[in-house]
């Protein structure tokens, strides 16, 4: 587990196009955390940034790719989960 957290916090999946200046994927992978904006809306977290769902797509598009989408249970959920394991602390 701390080796992926220290993956995950290593790794910048979106960067800033040079050519339009919004975020696009950086190389074929992206990763992230789903979460609620709000009661009535879903998001995602990729690199610490909240986006909507279009706004991932915008990221994302590359007309003509083939992708994948693998969803996994949220940390907390995963037997043995030890929080300080991951953000350190006591």
């Amino acid at each position: 587990m701390r080796e992926t957290a220290r993956r995950e916090i290593g790794t910048q999946y979106l960067k800033r196009s040079p050519f339009t200046g919004e975020m696009a994927i950086a190389d074929r992978e992206v990763r992230g955390r789903i979460i609620w904006r709000s009661p009535d809306e879903m998001a995602v977290v990729v690199d610490g940034r909240q986006m909507t769902w279009d706004e991932l797509g915008r990221a994302i598009q590359n007309e003509g790719w083939n992708f994948t989408i693998t969803v996994d249970e949220p940390i907390g959920m995963v037997d043995g989960y030890d929080p300080a394991l991951v953000f350190g602390g006591d």
